[in-house]
């Protein structure tokens, strides 16, 4: 997926549940956030997730932003993502998240996933052991194994 600046009063919701779709091994979004959606596209929320309907599940997504773990019931977003089949595994902050701390965290997750990559070792799992050593930040569900 390619990156878009968002223009207000636009988004690209569409464009993003369509990505969405087709399966990968690592998605991230990095932005705002509030408990049950991500700010950066317009309708990117649990409900119109629950809509999404994948080939097969992305191994990891990690969601950057303010609040990414913070829904509850049907406005959960990670809850979504597993629970819909859309992914094995999600990452996020249940608070509120400075930009540079994490600017900072989203170089390290992907500096993690370029080092395995580059060893022939397991990118995903790369990123969720360093998200796990990463204060504030969480993990929900694990990665399936990695396609051969």
């Amino acid at each position: 997926m390619s990156r878009h600046d968002h223009v207000p009063g636009g988004g690209y919701g569409e464009e993003v549940r369509a990505a969405l779709a087709d399966p990968r091994d690592l998605v991230v979004y990095f932005g705002h956030g509030r408990p049950g959606a991500w700010l950066g596209y317009v309708d990117l929320d649990a409900e119109s997730l629950a809509a999404v309907d994948p080939a097969d599940p992305h191994r990891l997504v990690a969601g950057l932003c303010c609040h990414a773990l913070d829904g509850e019931g049907d406005g959960d977003l990670p809850r979504t993502f597993l629970g819909n089949g859309l992914a094995h595994c999600f990452v996020g902050y249940r608070r509120r998240v400075e930009h540079e701390d994490n600017q900072e965290n989203l170089d390290a997750l992907l500096g993690a996933y370029r080092d395995a990559l580059a060893a022939d070792e397991d990118g995903v799992r790369a990123v969720v052991e360093r998200a796990r050593r990463t204060p504030d930040l969480e993990t929900l569900g694990a990665p399936a194994e990695r396609p051969a």
